[in-house]
Parts: C-alpha cells; structure tokens; sequence
C-alpha cells in the first residue's frame, strides 16, 4: 500500500511539472502574441507564432525531451510540429489574442501556392557555409537571400552553384525559424523550394 501511494505521489507531481512546463511556455508564447499587429497576412502570423513558440520554449529544452521526447536541439519541422501540438491545444484555451490572429481572416482566405513567396532577381553572391546561401538582388537594389538546404524543384544546373552569379532567376521559398547560435534565438530565415529561369 506505502509503494502504490509513493507511485501515485510521482505519478501526480510528474504530470503537475510537465503540465507547469507547458504553462509556462503557452504563457510566454501568448504574451508575445499579444503585441503582433492584426495586420499580418495568415502565413506572417503563423512564423511569428512558430518565432514566439520557439523562443518561449528554448529555456525548457531540457525537460521538454525529458517528459515528451521533444528535441529542439536540431529544430526539424517534425519536433517543432510535435511542440506546436502540445502547446497549440493548451493555447486554445488560455490565449485569445491567439484566437482572435488565427481566425480573423476566416472566410476570406485565398489559395497559397506550395512553393511559397516569389522574388525575382540577379543572384550577386555565392555563401558556401554551413549551408548554401545565394544573395539575390532585384531593380530595386532589394537583397535577400536564400538558404538552399533540401532538395528543390528547378530547371537550372545548381551543382555548378558558382555559374549562377550574374544571372536573372525566380526564387521560390518559404520562411522558417532557424536556430542563430551566435544570437541564441531562433530567427526567420528564406528556405528555397524551387528556383526557375
């Protein structure tokens, strides 16, 4: 009887720990929802709230691959959809400034390509470290630059990457929080999903 009460003891204080953790964290994630303008576009409010979620979570890395095998270490969209899951449910319940971003454009939403953003430029420099980062600049003397590190859809040579200085190409991409290790934060980055000439 002593050994069934001690087990229930742990039982209870480990969930009421987890549970505090993910208080915690939907807490501070809700909060800085709250100061995002109403004016974002749908696919904005969703990496901010993927910025937000992370940021909040990074102090609780530890116990969150303790209690729910969460491994933001490596921040691969499977852990970071495993994250959203635990901490989306409990933000339906406590957050409404959450609420109010995710359905203010019910109705009236439009059909996203897959491919994501579009930006059409000269590609004016080649960055081979950690991943390869090509800077695009348009008319307008706007940079950006792209981060290619998956596979991608193109119809352009991409493994003689340095060819591909001083020409026009399409860019397709989305954005996604990266972990910045000098910045120790995770910060929004442009992953290329296709490049066309």
């Amino acid at each position: 009887m002593k050994n069934t009460l001690l087990i229930l003891f742990f039982l209870s204080s480990f969930t009421l720990f987890s549970q505090d953790v993910i208080d915690k964290i939907t807490d501070s994630t809700c909060e800085c929802l709250s100061n995002l303008s109403e004016d974002l576009s749908e696919e904005q409010i969703t990496l901010e709230f993927g910025m937000c979620m992370m940021k909040a979570s990074t102090p609780y890395m530890k116990e969150l691959k303790e209690e729910f095998e969460i491994d933001l270490r490596y921040a691969s969209e499977a852990e970071g959809e495993k994250l959203g899951r635990v901490v989306g449910v409990k933000m339906l319940e406590v957050c409404p400034s959450y609420l109010m971003l995710l359905f203010k454009d019910e109705g009236n939403s439009e059909d996203v390509d897959d491919e994501g953003m579009q930006f059409k430029g000269t590609v004016v420099n080649i960055i081979e470290k950690p991943f390869l980062i090509i800077e695009v600049e348009d008319p307008t003397k706007t940079k950006l630059q792209f981060h290619l590190i998956t596979f991608i859809d193109t119809n352009v040579d991409i493994s003689n990457y340095n060819s591909l200085k001083g020409q026009e190409f399409d860019f397709y991409y989305i954005q996604e929080p990266l972990f910045d290790g000098e910045k120790r934060e995770f910060r929004p980055h442009n992953i290329l999903t296709a490049i066309r000439q």
